[in-house]
């Protein structure tokens, strides 16, 4: 899946560096890449969950990712529980996606009220 690419409603960006191919990419593609990490973190915004929280993520709108951490199995660590959303009406995930982990699972349903 391209970093960039058109959607139904104009362009979208993935970026996901853990699977994108970097070493085999052109130097200035890998500059540009490297500009859009930066401007990424400078823009991110820090979320904090407590136990019992609950933050649901778009992921058509933002870039969302998560700190790295060391599990300590000692009953402290952080344990995140995953449900896929569709909101009805919105297109499902594009077909270049298909092979991805996750893809294909049921989704919940979303109604606004």
């Amino acid at each position: 899946m391209p970093t960039l690419h058109a959607g139904e409603n104009g362009l979208s960006l993935r970026y996901d560096p853990a699977y994108t191919p970097l070493d085999e990419a052109e130097e200035s593609w890998r500059d540009a890449y490297g500009r859009l990490a930066d401007e990424l973190a400078r823009v991110s915004v820090p979320v904090s969950l407590e136990p019992g929280d609950v933050l649901v993520v778009d992921n058509d709108m933002v870039v969302h990712g998560r700190v790295p951490f060391t599990a300590r199995y000692d009953g402290t660590d952080r344990w995140l529980k995953r449900a896929s959303v569709r909101v009805p009406g919105r297109r499902t995930r594009p077909a270049s996606e298909a092979s991805e982990h996750g893809y294909g699972q049921a989704a919940l349903e979303a109604f606004a009220s």
